[in-house]
């Protein structure tokens, strides 16, 4: 799945593999599949068919897009990773807008001619978008089951509403950013301050593999 996106962007083969090739043997995959995080992994790899119908739609290769939506949004959502199909939404809403802005720049534009077209660009914009809507909801149809069951139990789990109250919960996420930032800043400055400092008296491999123990 990972080799589609760079096929439908046009890439030429020998960049497709190479760059499916990094995605799918990137170090992280291989981390959450030896972590047990299968699902996860799946998930992860049908992303790149969802944006490239997606992009197709926009590409106007409405049919094209439409079906390979539906196909690989199904699986995705019966992959039941909410987190990476969170995420996936996001970069799906962020390929939205900057179409919408590239659709408003070119009708923007100063160097069209008297006989441009200029309703056809949203025209061309707001079918792209119904379709791959229309698409979305069919990949969520024969999901709808275990969509709705998750919705239902939610509320009962350990993941439902805190028990904490809104003054507890901002002290809480305060106190773990703060603690946060400071392991950031000593394990990084000062790390290297104290290189700095062992390097006068040890030398440079002393002081970096000293420091780099403490990690």
């Amino acid at each position: 799945p990972p080799r589609v996106i760079p096929i439908f962007c046009k890439f030429k083969r020998g960049i497709a593999i190479i760059g499916a090739l990094a995605f799918a043997l990137s170090s992280y995959n291989i981390i959450i599949i030896a972590a047990g995080h299968i699902t996860k992994c799946y998930a992860i790899a049908y992303m790149a068919p969802v944006l490239a119908g997606i992009i197709s739609c926009y590409n106007k290769e409405y049919i094209k897009g439409f079906f390979l939506t539906t196909f690989a949004l199904g699986i995705e959502i019966a992959c039941n990773h909410p987190q990476i199909l969170y995420y996936l939404a996001i970069l799906c809403g962020m390929y939205f807008i900057y179409k919408a802005l590239a659709s408003y720049m070119e009708t923007r534009k100063e160097d069209h001619g008297a006989d441009y077209d200029f309703p056809a660009v949203w025209k061309s914009f707001g079918k792209a978008t119904a379709i791959a809507a229309i698409a979305c909801i069919f990949a969520v149809l024969p999901n709808i089951t275990n969509l709705w069951t998750t919705w239902e139990y939610g509320k009962y789990s350990t993941r439902s509403q805190s028990e904490l109250s809104s003054k507890q919960q901002s002290a809480w996420v305060g106190a773990r950013s703060a603690f946060y930032k400071i392991a950031m800043v000593m394990m990084q400055g000062g790390l290297v301050v104290l290189a700095g400092c062992l390097k006068e008296r040890y030398g440079v491999n002393i002081a970096w593999q000293s420091s780099f123990a403490l990690t």
